[in-house]
């Protein structure tokens, strides 16, 4: 499990639109 930070979290959600693959990241920043 990889922890990021909430910019990182903008970028992966605007570069990958499919960012429900990865619940570990928009779980903890949603």
């Amino acid at each position: 499990m990889k922890i990021i930070t909430r910019g990182e979290a903008m970028r992966i959600h605007r570069q990958h639109p499919a960012s429900r693959l990865f619940p570990f990241c928009t779980g903890k920043y949603r």
